[in-house]
């Protein structure tokens, strides 16, 4: 498992969540689920006001 950082804005909301996962799809498909059982913040940023969604997601290595 690897731990990835997801951020998705769209319409003045976002979400920044980190989770670990197999890959980048399933992370993404986990953080989804987070925003539908309410797991995960939505926060209004009053910044981000797209109409389409957009994700962005990275790797987080332990770096020592």
């Amino acid at each position: 498992m690897t731990t990835y950082r997801v951020k998705a804005y769209m319409g003045g909301s976002q979400v920044d969540q980190v989770v670990e996962a197999a890959d980048g799809k399933e992370a993404i498909l986990k953080v989804s689920e987070q925003v539908e059982d309410g797991t995960a913040e939505v926060i209004n940023d009053g910044f981000t006001g797209n109409k389409r969604l957009h994700v962005t997601y990275e790797e987080i290595v332990d770096v020592k």
